[in-house]
């Protein structure tokens, strides 16, 4: 039985194969306190308020705080990895440090603030973000 009560990863899975290390990424984000969380974001530390009002990462530290609630309190990142997988972003900068969950919410946001989306305009979106 898998942390997500299922016999199986293959309720997550979606058409194509996750790699172990997404996995084992997924797995790790839904035990990790809100501490481990923070270290792992480059703009929001824990603060109520955002710090960089007005600046051009202020939506960076939006998301990365949404991130942090929502893996905090729960595991609903499984359409969002699909989707980013499904744009063959599943090797994109896979060893920056950033874990797949916070850049699938980056893609899902991406997407969703753009009208014509493809995976080489969100990697120098992502690369703006990771700088």
């Amino acid at each position: 039985m898998t942390a997500y009560g299922g016999d199986s990863y293959k309720e997550f899975e979606p058409s194509c194969v996750r790699s172990e290390r997404t996995i084992y990424t997924f797995n790790k984000m839904k035990v990790m306190r809100k501490e481990d969380l923070l270290k792992l974001c480059r703009y929001y530390k824990g603060e109520k308020k955002n710090p960089i009002m007005g600046s051009a990462k202020e939506s960076f530290w939006k998301y990365e705080e949404f991130w942090c609630n929502l893996t905090e309190n729960s595991a609903s990142f499984s359409k969002m990895i699909d989707d980013y997988l499904r744009a063959g972003l599943r090797t994109f900068c896979e060893y920056d440090g950033t874990p797949v969950t916070l850049k699938a919410l980056l893609y899902n946001r991406f997407c969703n603030s753009n009208e014509m989306v493809n995976a080489d305009d969100f990697k120098r979106w992502y690369k703006d973000y990771s700088a």
